[in-house]
């Protein structure tokens, strides 16, 4: 009984000790999960600037003449490649 009433008011609510002690971690919790999805938004739309370029990358690349000894086939691999690393990476953070 005697620990029932340190812990609880006469209604039977929590003390204000105990809501306060419950309240501070809840709020820093909702604040670092804040900041937390704010970072995680900012590096998606870091991912999709850099895909948009390398998309475009591989549009100049297809549309210039020459071979360059087989570097620029070999270019338009890594680009494609890297464009489908970042479709993935994207896909894994929804």
């Amino acid at each position: 009984m005697l620990l029932e009433r340190e812990i609880s008011d006469k209604k039977g609510y929590p003390s204000m000790q105990i809501r306060k002690t419950l309240l501070i971690p809840a709020i820093l919790a909702v604040f670092l999960l804040g900041v937390f999805s704010s970072h995680l938004v900012a590096q998606q739309h870091r991912l999709r600037d850099a895909r948009s370029l390398l998309v475009r990358a591989q549009e100049h690349l297809e549309a210039s003449h020459g071979e360059f000894a087989g570097h620029r086939l070999k270019a338009m691999e890594h680009v494609k490649a890297a464009v489908i690393e970042i479709d993935l990476a994207l896909a894994a953070n929804r």
